[in-house]
């Protein structure tokens, strides 16, 4: 009864807390947007990095790919949020101060994320298959590949043009990220029977506020505006 109620009080104290956190990013909005952004983007990178090292140092017991690919893949898409905190435009870090850079990083860090959790949910329920330093190498040729795409050929399409905003290119490929997540969904609701029933529930629930993140992000044309905000906070 002890151990019941002690789980039911944690229970709660998970969201008073989770709603603690979102007043104080809020609050953080209100007084610098840098600091905000840069506050709930260095927060989902923890995460990430922790996904990776539980996941990579859990490699050896876990019977399948599933938790491997999307450790591994969590670990870049993190490098990517990185590298999107310090290009926002106002930070002053690299060169051309301009919404156009972190934008391309954005659309590169969640390209990533959709199809890596559709892969692993279509293909890495099935035994372990998948070499931990091949998948590892893999992922990180092709961070390699896009930055090489993004800084120094400068041939990955234009996100934002100062004066017009979003670019085609852009608007597009937050829908498309939003089918593959939303695809996920589906193959994961038809592999249900590999996961808890709450962990499946979780894991559905972010993927949907993922989905609601790229919504927003196709709205915006301030790069320290509402929408922005609102996309921020689904992420």
């Amino acid at each position: 009864m002890i151990k019941h109620y002690l789980n039911n009080h944690f229970y709660y104290v998970e969201y008073v807390i989770g709603l603690l956190l979102l007043v104080g990013f809020y609050l953080a909005s209100t007084y610098h947007y840098l600091l905000f952004h840069s506050l709930i983007e260095i927060s989902s990178i923890i995460i990430a990095s922790g996904v990776f090292m539980l996941t990579w140092n859990s490699r050896h017991f876990v019977e399948n790919d599933y938790y491997l690919l999307l450790g591994v893949a969590y670990l870049f898409v993190g490098a990517f949020d990185l590298l999107h905190t310090f290009a926002y435009q106002g930070m002053g870090i690299f060169d051309g101060d301009n919404a156009n850079l972190a934008t391309q990083l954005w659309i590169s860090a969640r390209y990533l994320e959709s199809t890596s959790l559709l892969m692993a949910s279509l293909f890495a329920l099935k035994g372990r298959q998948i070499s931990p330093y091949l998948l590892f190498t893999v992922y990180l040729c092709l961070f390699i590949v896009v930055l090489w795409a993004i800084f120094w050929l400068r041939i990955f399409p234009l996100t934002y043009v100062e004066g017009s905003g979003l670019t085609r290119f852009k608007i597009s490929s937050e829908f498309i990220i939003s089918a593959i997540f939303g695809s996920t969904l589906f193959v994961l609701y038809g592999q249900r029977y590999h996961f808890e029933a709450l962990m499946l529930k979780w894991l559905m629930v972010s993927i949907l506020f993922s989905i609601a993140a790229e919504v927003f992000f196709t709205l915006y044309q301030d790069v320290y505006g509402l929408m922005n905000l609102f996309g921020h906070y689904c992420k």
